[in-house]
């Protein structure tokens, strides 16, 4: 029975073996009951979406970003998968895709978005990408939802 959720913390407060073990930051919180949707719009809407599934976008598709600052920005496609990223801290993350934003002024995520849902709208709801890791140079980076589920040995609940 699978009865845990996945959350990618603020960069340099990972659990040193899921950092250095496997490159994710990535932390794994167990729980009985979790919701089985996603908030978008504004930092402080009420707006959900249930989760209807998975999605693996291709390069060059179009995913929707929801942060707690930033709220939803639908307007970043898929630039390039499976890569690594140094960030300022010195913090060596890889299994991660970056998005690029269609306003070059814009990345799509701030500070204080890292941990949101990446995803895709379709079926009657959100289908998961993955989930925001954090960004510069004009990218968001997310860690892939299949990245997280094998990593963690976890299943999406379905709303």
């Amino acid at each position: 029975m699978f009865d845990r959720v996945l959350v990618v913390t603020e960069h340099g407060i990972a659990p040193a073996d899921a950092v250095e073990g496997v490159g994710l930051d990535t932390a794994l919180i167990g729980s009985s009951s979790y919701g089985s949707s996603i908030y978008t719009g504004c930092p402080t809407c009420e707006t959900r979406l249930p989760v209807r599934g998975v999605s693996i976008p291709l390069v060059g598709n179009y995913v929707c970003l929801s942060g707690s600052f930033t709220g939803r920005y639908c307007a970043t496609y898929l630039e390039a998968e499976n890569i690594c990223v140094t960030y300022i801290n010195k913090l060596r993350t890889c299994h991660l895709n970056s998005s690029r934003s269609s306003d070059p002024s814009k990345s799509g995520v701030q500070i204080g978005d890292s941990g949101g849902p990446v995803y895709r709208e379709g079926s009657g709801g959100a289908l998961a990408v993955g989930i925001i890791d954090g960004f510069g140079g004009g990218l968001a980076y997310y860690t892939p939802i299949n990245t997280l589920l094998s990593r963690w040995s976890a299943l999406i609940v379905l709303g």
